[in-house]
């Protein structure tokens, strides 16, 4: 079984760098074993565009539904599947948009937790980006939890939403 080492040193070379045209974050390690592990590269690549391009289009329509929820699900569902398979730049971009999707003013709760959970899984990761490289504002996300959470009297802190 291959460790982690052993898996960067088997997998990080330089014509695959060359080829994905970056050095992934961090991979799922067992995917080189799949039996069409040669073709990963390229679907992951595609998959990782269209997402890219559908987030940005969404986002500059401002079409929270279903474009942005759709299209964050599609991106969970790359990272559940390829892993941090991206570049340190797009990692970064990744967690300042997730972090800008979740202090939308008067977003619903369940795009609350969608967008949340998406910034928590891509900014946990504290060995892949540090502090020096990306610093984001605490205050915005207290006070969203204030709101959230300021009644006791409701049922696990979901505040009342009017559509």
């Amino acid at each position: 079984m291959l460790q982690d080492e052993e898996f960067e040193e088997e997998m990080m070379t330089p014509e695959r760098i060359a080829a994905l045209g970056f050095k992934p974050q961090s991979e799922v390690i067992t995917n080189h074993l799949l039996p069409y592990a040669d073709e990963l590269d390229a679907e992951s690549t595609a998959f990782l565009k269209e997402v890219k391009t559908n987030l940005a289009q969404a986002v500059m329509l401002r079409e929270m539904k279903p474009g942005c929820g759709v299209w964050s699900s599609r991106l969970m569902r790359y990272i559940r599947l390829y892993g941090l398979k991206f570049s340190k730049e797009d990692h970064i971009a990744f967690i300042k948009l997730a972090y800008e999707l979740l202090l939308i003013p008067d977003l619903e709760p369940t795009k609350i937790h969608k967008f949340g959970t998406m910034f928590v899984i891509l900014a946990k990761k504290r060995n892949l980006v540090s502090p020096k490289e990306l610093t984001l504002p605490w205050r915005p996300l207290f006070n969203l939890g204030k709101k959230l959470f300021k009644n006791n009297a409701t049922d696990i802190g979901m505040y009342h939403y009017l559509s």
